[in-house]
């Protein structure tokens, strides 16, 4: 069943985009966390 959230087509267009904005920002912040964890990983067994 499809409910409606009285958004017009463009109100929901705009908010998915911006929706897909914060996402990408996000994966880039995830990417650069990953990488201080590996380095931090490293540095903690001694493996620099």
């Amino acid at each position: 069943m499809h409910k409606e959230d009285g958004k017009t087509e463009e109100e929901f267009i705009e908010e998915i985009l911006g929706l897909n904005q914060e996402l990408e920002k996000l994966n880039q912040e995830v990417h650069l966390l990953e990488g201080i964890i590996a380095h931090n990983i490293k540095e903690i067994a001694g493996d620099n």
